[in-house]
């Protein structure tokens, strides 16, 4: 019986060459899309804290007055012969319903209460400015240096450079005793003299403050300083005192 022909094996499948895939998706970008990637994150980071910073009220207005730096400011102002006093604050966010209602302070100069909607201009004035405005200036962490008629050009021309130095949320300006409107508790003319005012607050409690007035018989540029350093920027409605620049309100 003769072989039966042998059917040739069906032909034999070629593999096509593997292709290795990428184990991320880290691993298959570009050089320049991680960089990208990298800076994007870096400047939506620094949006993040640019934006806390302004919310929070800039540098330092999160910081509360510490005890030590009351005591320290005493201290100076002692030093420099001028009386530093503090006391309880009003309650914030007190408006005048009108322009010609009459505001009753329990300090003076004034320090907390009633005030008008609008603040004054932040600035060294040679006129005096509207204690109702300056109150509202107080409430937002500002300081206000007033001074009596008859300073002399030595303190006047102190202030001047007292001003230069710093100007942010300073706000100097000659004291019209009486004001129309204005009632303040009984008190000596402030003549040569300068005042200080500032208004205090937890930056939790707004309503939880301290006025702090000291009364100089002359200008005195540590004093002056030390009360500046350790009470603007802390008012019950604080704002950054980067934003309080002369001019501005």
């Amino acid at each position: 019986m003769g072989k039966k022909p042998r059917t040739p094996d069906p032909p034999r499948k070629v593999q096509a060459p593997q292709v290795r895939q990428k184990s991320s998706a880290s691993e298959s970008a570009l050089p320049w899309t991680n960089i990208g990637i990298g800076l994007a994150t870096v400047v939506l980071v620094g949006l993040v804290v640019a934006l806390l910073l302004v919310l929070s009220g800039g540098k330092g207005s999160t910081k509360n007055v510490t005890p030590k730096e009351v005591a320290r400011v005493r201290a100076a102002m002692t030093a420099a012969g001028c009386t530093f006093t503090t006391s309880a604050a009003e309650a914030s966010n007190q408006h005048m319903s009108d322009p010609n209602q009459k505001a009753v302070y329990r300090t003076f100069p004034a320090g907390s209460g009633v005030h008008d909607p609008t603040t004054a201009l932040w600035g060294n004035y040679r006129n005096p400015a509207d204690p109702r405005q300056m109150v509202h200036n107080l409430e937002h962490g500002g300081l206000a240096v007033w001074y009596g008629p008859e300073i002399s050009p030595k303190d006047r021309g102190g202030l001047d450079a007292f001003y230069q130095d710093d100007p942010k949320a300073v706000l100097i300006t000659p004291l019209r005793d009486p004001y129309p409107g204005v009632r303040y508790p009984q008190h000596d003319p402030l003549g040569s003299k300068i005042a200080l005012t500032v208004w205090t607050a937890d930056a939790g409690n707004p309503d939880k403050g301290s006025v702090h007035v000291a009364i100089c018989p002359r200008y005195d540029e540590a004093a002056f300083v030390a009360f500046r350093d350790a009470f603007r920027g802390k008012g019950p409605e604080r704002f950054p005192v980067s934003k309080m620049v002369p001019g501005g309100n």
